[in-house]
């Protein structure tokens, strides 16, 4: 039996760990943390669960991407609270967009009218990027629309400035810089838009279900078990060496954490030093600070839809701030226990400010608050080892698409990356690249008929 390691138990380590374990491999995955999850782990402070960097997922509905995905590797009947839409203000004015394409076209053809037919485009073309099926890792129309300004794009479809704002508005979706592919743009605005969803019991629930699912196929999963160093020759690795001084041997390597980090992990004269010099060049996302608010019991109805706050100055592509308002789905009952609201920078010093922008929105908010944990872009860093707390990966950039969109594929035969850094962020985007890595392994064909795509 082929044996294979997994460095990382983040979304994709755990996918690709499920993947493998499926077609027969002995998997191991790695964790250096206590507790496996990643991103996505949450935890628990004076009995209150706070998600971390889950708190909701997109195209999630029957039948839609992350569904599918979701069920081929076995993950059924997650308890699942699906979510009605989302409240934008923008210069001074609030924006409810309800889930649901045709939906969310029809809402704000109501408020602007004169851009109807722009509307309806716009929508018609989400509708096509969320729709596309999953091909090989960088070709075809995915690949193109990589090479495309998002920017220039939203400018030319949209002509009116502030509904432009207002499709901009949920910000903290995306990384929005000038740089951004349209693909990233409209895959994950349209994953959202088509329907969302918070899970009860939040992060927590899905790495449970993850491991549930690896445990069954026969995986194995090592918590405080940091990986030090990777020893390779003749173009492969042989083994990973762990922070107790123990190595173990596989066939196959998958390293779920930043490619940068995946690279010091080998000695320099393993890799082509252009390799890298590319990775380690590339621009890294921007953090968030989280002001993590915990409410009285009992207190305050967790909404079924997030609110989000438009630059107040600027826009989105120029460096304007936004922030966001996350609930919390409660495990019971129909009361808010936590939720978070999210802001780009380091910024632990606003608190009050945020927290009283979004009181204006939903008021009782300040009231019903009795906790307060903030963290910033270096808790992330100093937690997850995320280059400068990056919330996103690495910076993809339309101008340069073949060297910011990563390949699974190293220069090492049986060395292979997974997670956000390589193609998309968030829980489809990991998702799906978990399936082109695994895809690289197991042949494409493996994947599709694993997958019915």
């Amino acid at each position: 039996m082929n044996k294979a390691v997994v460095i990382g138990s983040g979304l994709g380590g755990l996918e690709c760990g499920i993947l493998l374990s499926k077609a027969g491999y002995r998997v191991t995955i790695l964790e250096k943390n206590a507790l496996p999850g990643g991103c996505i782990a949450g935890y628990w402070r004076d009995g209150a669960y706070y998600d971390t960097g889950f708190h909701y997922a997109g195209s999630i509905g029957a039948g839609q991407t992350l569904d599918l995905l979701f069920k081929g590797l076995g993950l059924e009947n997650l308890p699942w609270q699906f979510l009605e839409g989302e409240e934008v203000e923008a210069d001074g004015r609030r924006f409810y967009l309800p889930f649901g394409l045709d939906a969310y076209a029809a809402a704000l053809s109501e408020e602007f009218p004169h851009c109807r037919a722009e509307l309806r485009a716009y929508t018609d073309f989400l509708r096509e990027v969320v729709q596309m099926p999953l091909v090989h890792f960088g070709e075809g129309r995915a690949m193109e629309l990589f090479s495309r300004s998002s920017r220039e794009y939203l400018e030319s479809a949209i002509s009116d400035p502030l509904l432009r704002k207002v499709l901009c508005g949920a910000a903290t979706r995306l990384p929005y810089a000038p740089e951004l592919p349209l693909y990233s743009f409209a895959q994950i605005n349209g994953s959202f838009i088509q329907g969302a969803a918070r899970l009860h019991g939040g992060g927590e629930t899905l790495v449970k279900a993850l491991i549930s699912a690896f445990d069954a196929a026969g995986g194995t999963l090592v918590c405080n078990a940091g990986v030090r160093a990777l020893e390779a020759g003749n173009g492969r690795v042989s083994r990973a060496v762990l922070a107790d001084g123990s190595t173990i041997e596989a066939d196959i390597f998958i390293s779920d954490i930043h490619p940068a980090l995946t690279n010091a992990l080998l000695a320099p004269e393993t890799l082509r030093p252009a390799y890298r010099k590319r990775l380690a060049s590339l621009r890294q996302t921007g953090g968030y600070t989280g002001y993590s608010l915990r409410f009285r019991p009992g207190s305050l109805i967790c909404p079924k839809r997030n609110f989000f706050l438009a630059p107040a100055n600027g826009t989105v592509w120029d460096g304007g701030i936004s922030a966001g308002l996350f609930f919390s789905a409660p495990k019971e009952g129909e009361y808010a226990t936590t939720a978070d609201i999210l802001v780009p920078g380091n910024r632990p010093e606003e608190a009050q400010r945020w927290i009283s922008a979004f009181n204006a929105v939903l008021p009782g908010l300040a009231d019903s608050a009795e906790g307060l944990i903030v963290s910033t872009p270096h808790t992330w860093e100093r937690y997850l080892g995320l280059p400068e707390g990056s919330a996103y990966g690495i910076a993809k950039d339309f101008t340069h698409p073949l060297s910011t969109v990563i390949s699974p594929r190293t220069p090492l035969e049986n060395l292979f990356l997974t997670g956000q850094n390589l193609n998309l962020h968030g829980v489809l985007g990991v998702s799906m690249t978990a399936l082109y890595t695994c895809a690289e392994i197991l042949g494409q064909e493996h994947i599709k008929k694993q997958f019915g795509i």
